[in-house]
């Protein structure tokens, strides 16, 4: 919503005569717990996101794994644990 439209709401819904009622003090203390829940809305969005990032690259992480162990199995005819716990080493010396 940009500013017109916000503005017109607020008129429509008599929000501005309310506001210009309001004492000096009411006033700042809207405004205050406004900047407040806005920051903590703002933190809460940074937390999602990066939990989201952890979320991708974990499944990256897990899906090359995968992708090692699968080839390991093909090429050395190991048990499928094995070549897990062998693909991840492998993961963990290619990362270094």
């Amino acid at each position: 919503m940009n500013r017109r439209e916000r503005k017109t709401m607020e008129k429509q819904l008599g929000l501005q005569k309310f506001y210009k009622s309001m004492n000096r003090q009411a006033k700042f203390e809207k405004l205050r717990s406004n900047q407040e829940n806005g920051k903590k809305m703002e933190e809460e969005f940074k937390q999602k996101i990066q939990l989201s990032i952890q979320q991708q690259d974990e499944d990256k992480e897990s899906d090359v794994i995968a992708s090692l162990a699968n080839s390991i199995i093909k090429y050395k005819k190991i048990a499928f644990i094995d070549a897990i716990e062998e693909a991840k080493q492998e993961y963990l010396n290619l990362k270094k």
